[in-house]
C-alpha cells in the first residue's frame, strides 16, 4: 500500500518542488528506508526524464541534481541532471551558479572550465561584474576572479570597453591595473567630446586608489 500512495502522491506531483517534496518523504519518512530509496531509483529518473522532454531551463536540472544526491545518492544520475544542466545553460549566471555547485562537491577543475563558459558568454563589462561577484560570493580565490574578469581586455566596442575598465578598482582596488587599461584604451576616443567623457572616467576611477 505504500507503493502505491506513492505512486498516486507521483502523479499529482507537476513541479520541481512538490517532487522534491515527495523524495524528501521516501528517502528520509519512511520506516522502510530501503524500500523508500528503491521506488526512488524509479521515480527520479523517470522525472529527470519529463524535464529532458519539457522546457525545463539550466536552474530546475541543477535543482534536480541536488535532490538526487541528497535523496538517492546516486552519482550516475546526478552526473545526467549536471550535464542537463550545464548544456540548457544560457547565460553567466546560469554556468557560476553549476560551477559552484559542483566545486562543493569536489571538482575545481569542472568548476574553472564552467566559469571560463560563463566569461565567454559575457557580452560587456557589466556581466563581467556579476559574474566575478558571484564568484566572490562563492569564495573562489581573488586571483580566478581576475583571471575571469581579463577576458573583458577582448570586448570590441569601446564603450562597453570602459564600463569593463572602470570595474577593475570597483572590484579589485588595483590602481596599477586599471592605469595601464586606461592607457590602451585612451587612442580610442577620438572625439572632443568623447576624450572628455573619457578622462572624467580615468579620473573618477583613479583617484579611488586612497580608498584601498
Amino acid at each position: 500500500w505504500t507503493e502505491r500512495l506513492l505512486d498516486e502522491a507521483a502523479g499529482h506531483c507537476h513541479q520541481l518542488p512538490a517532487v522534491k517534496a515527495l523524495g524528501e518523504t521516501a528517502a528520509k519518512g519512511l520506516a522502510d528506508g530501503d524500500f523508500g530509496k528503491q521506488w526512488l531509483g524509479k521515480f527520479y529518473p523517470s522525472y529527470l526524464e519529463q524535464l529532458k522532454s519539457s522546457n525545463a531551463g539550466a536552474f530546475e536540472f541543477l535543482k534536480m541534481a541536488r535532490a538526487i544526491r541528497e535523496h538517492l545518492e546516486d552519482s550516475d544520475l546526478t552526473e545526467q541532471s549536471l550535464n542537463a544542466a550545464a548544456e540548457h545553460a544560457e547565460s553567466h549566471f546560469h554556468y557560476a551558479y553549476i560551477a559552484d555547485q559542483v566545486s562543493r562537491w569536489g571538482d575545481p577543475d569542472r568548476a574553472d572550465a564552467l566559469y571560463e563558459k560563463a566569461a565567454a558568454v559575457c557580452t560587456d563589462g557589466k556581466a563581467l561584474k556579476e559574474l566575478v561577484q558571484v564568484m566572490r560570493n562563492a569564495g573562489v580565490a581573488e586571483d580566478r576572479q581576475r583571471a575571469i574578469y581579463s577576458n573583458g581586455d577582448a570586448i570590441a566596442d569601446t564603450w562597453k570597453k570602459l564600463r569593463w575598465v572602470e570595474g577593475i578598482m570597483g572590484l579589485f582596488g588595483d590602481n596599477e591595473w586599471s592605469k595601464s587599461a586606461y592607457e590602451k584604451l585612451q587612442s580610442s576616443f577620438t572625439e572632443e567630446e568623447s576624450r572628455r567623457l573619457f578622462q572624467r572616467s580615468r579620473d573618477s576611477q583613479l583617484n579611488k586608489q586612497k580608498f584601498y
